[in-house]
């Protein structure tokens, strides 16, 4: 019996954490930012979760809270997508503003020389 209950409070963590990982990715505000912050911080949970997911596999019993659970892990995933696809999107429009600067500032120096050279100035022309 006391086996059962170790077994439900993995379970229950285990629940609690795709929870609190679901909501933290669906509260994303689409931010580059916040975005790495976001990944920094379920890292931290993810780690967890493995850990969880190692002791109940321990165990080896199923539980009716399985399908649930992989319910859960695949919203899990596609808000990851969500996320990851956001962020690779950011990196593509800053990339594209970089070579946007770029681009203007060869403009500019192409009409601003810095360049100094010496000049001959013929006095008796």
């Amino acid at each position: 019996m006391g086996t059962d209950l170790r077994i439900q409070d993995l379970v229950d963590s285990r629940v609690e954490i795709v929870e609190r990982l679901l909501d933290r990715l669906r509260s994303w505000d689409g931010a580059m930012e916040s975005g790495i912050n976001l990944i920094e911080t379920n890292q931290e949970d993810y780690d967890e979760l493995k850990l969880v997911d190692e002791r109940i596999r321990e165990f080896t019993i199923s539980t009716t809270d399985e399908q649930e659970y992989i319910d859960n892990l695949n919203a899990l995933a596609r808000e990851q997508n969500k996320l990851s696809q956001g962020l690779r999107r950011g990196q593509e429009d800053l990339l594209q503003g970089m070579k946007e600067l770029n681009k203007k500032s060869k403009v500019i120096n192409s009409y601003i020389s810095v360049q100094r050279g010496t000049v001959f100035v013929d006095k008796d022309v």
